[in-house]
């Protein structure tokens, strides 16, 4: 956590713009607290470490609403830590969009890149993501284009098989509108339930200032088919406040299988707009 956090202060940036279209898996959305237990492509998106942690070749399409912003976000990724064990591979794309009534255009690409390795058998995972995002707000002269390459890493320290510790840095080379961000989480987990709790540490958006970002997560696991989520956020950089849910559709054959997965994240410390994530994807199992 403290070489997470030396690398993340070495880097400075701009805060004036905000990204418009976050991109993350359904199962994020539904949870918001992953760190500590980033399952598959949560492991993409928030703690690259966790791919190496189990035996998996994934697809998943997703498709993203945030109704504030009238703005549509498509993606597709894959995590593949069966190829080749010793060195887990997944690979991101997401494009953004207004519809033609939005009060102003917004278009997003959004790349990723990761890698992990288990450095302690079943123990000790590390790893690394790669992204560009380019994402313009307006039309014509008047656009503002947030534009470049940043980097992630990430620690997993899996205790015992129900006990993990995770560690992030994000966003650390420098992109307006991507704040640096440093953090860790905690996740119980047994059969049927996971219990995760994060906390980040906010370099950027106040300027001049740290804010802490608390999230905490949990699921459950039904009848080995239909995993409910729940999830609460409090963003001390935003001064805003997220609940969020989803639930999950899972059949199985043998090795392989598919996943439905439904999320809802919403704001609750204001009522004078909607303020709304709704994330629906599809993974397959391969």
């Amino acid at each position: 956590m403290v070489v997470l956090l030396g690398i993340c202060l070495q880097f400075g940036m701009s805060a004036a713009q905000t990204l418009q279209a976050p991109m993350s898996a359904p199962r994020d959305f539904g949870m918001l607290g992953v760190i500590g237990d980033p399952q598959i492509s949560s492991g993409l998106f928030n703690n690259p470490a966790g791919m190496s942690r189990s035996f998996v070749y994934a697809a998943e399409g997703q498709y993203l609403r945030l109704a504030k912003r009238q703005l549509n976000v498509m993606g597709f990724n894959v995590v593949d830590s069966k190829t080749q064990p010793s060195l887990a591979v997944g690979i991101g794309y997401g494009y953004g969009f207004t519809d033609k009534s939005a009060d102003f255009d917004i278009t997003s690409h959004d790349a990723r890149l990761a890698l992990s390795k288990t450095v302690i058998d079943n123990r000790l995972f590390v790893g690394v993501g790669f992204r560009y995002i380019r994402e313009t707000v307006g039309t014509d002269d008047a656009a503002e284009v947030m534009d470049g390459f940043t980097l992630d890493t990430g620690l997993l320290f899996a205790l015992t098989e129900s006990f993990a510790l995770g560690a992030v840095g994000q966003n650390l080379l420098a992109v307006n509108g991507l704040p640096r961000r440093a953090g860790g989480g905690v996740a119980i987990r047994a059969q049927s339930f996971v219990l995760d709790g994060d906390i980040l540490v906010d370099f950027d958006t106040k300027a001049g200032e740290k804010s802490l970002v608390y999230r905490v997560g949990t699921e459950f696991l039904i009848g080995e088919s239909v995993p409910l989520r729940a999830g609460f956020e409090a963003n001390q950089a935003t001064e805003a406040q997220y609940v969020a849910g989803g639930l999950g559709f899972l059949q199985t054959q043998g090795a392989r299988g598919n996943q439905l997965n439904l999320s809802y994240k919403q704001r609750v410390d204001r009522t004078d707009e909607v303020e709304s994530v709704l994330a629906v994807g599809v993974t397959m199992f391969l």
